[in-house]
């Protein structure tokens, strides 16, 4: 395994001439990628590779169908705002997944909400590889992401069940706060509202909850 680098982007040339693992047939996945933003990203124990995403493949649609699923029992379904796949890959949405040995094990996405300001969207790590930093991984990449190509602002709304407690820690340990509906939602006791300035955001690398 590459060495750690605490939760930081790595780019693929700097793992020492390696090549960014692709293991399975590769007919497997047919997903559109951004080779300028492929990055090999490490999360406590594993080192994942993060890539753009433009076109459908079979792999990712059914583990965000997974999300999705996994989804139902939290609110109602008006109180459920994860996108579809179709959604994510629609203009002003920029969608990426983490994958490790050639299958996905994260997602998140940023979406346009106004000028320098961006919505995070389907957060989601595979349940049996939870708590081993992926999240973290995601969420760091997001933020590199966005505050790169002058994004000021990032809010998100995630559930206020205790099925998302692991999820509000993270993001309240990188800087996140609490706030009031944003863009087009509205008031909902299933949501928590989010936002975060991102010259405030903490080092990612100093958050250990994944």
């Amino acid at each position: 395994m590459l060495p750690l680098h605490h939760g930081g982007p790595r780019r693929p040339e700097d793992a020492a001439g390696t090549s960014l693992p692709c293991s399975g047939p590769a007919s497997a996945d047919t997903t559109a990628r951004h080779p300028a933003e492929t990055r090999l990203w490490d999360a406590d124990e594993v080192s994942i590779v993060i890539e753009r995403v433009e076109t459908a493949s079979p792999a990712l649609a059914e583990f965000l169908v997974a999300h999705h699923a996994e989804m139902e029992h939290t609110a109602p379904a008006e109180s459920r705002h994860a996108l579809v796949f179709e959604r994510l890959l629609a203009p002003g949405v920029r969608l990426f997944a983490g994958h490790l040995d050639g299958r996905p094990v994260s997602t998140g996405a940023l979406a346009a909400v106004e000028d320098a300001h961006e919505e995070i969207k389907s957060m989601h790590t595979d349940p049996a590889l939870r708590g081993r930093g992926l999240g973290r991984a995601m969420l760091g990449f997001l933020l590199t992401d966005a505050e790169a190509r002058g994004i000021r602002r990032i809010s998100l709304e995630t559930g206020s069940a205790d099925f998302f407690a692991p999820a509000r820690a993270l993001y309240h340990a990188v800087g996140f706060r609490e706030c009031g509906p944003f863009g087009g939602y509205a008031a909902d006791p299933y949501s928590t509202f989010m936002t975060l300035d991102l010259p405030a955001a903490s080092v990612i690398a100093d958050s250990h909850t994944g």
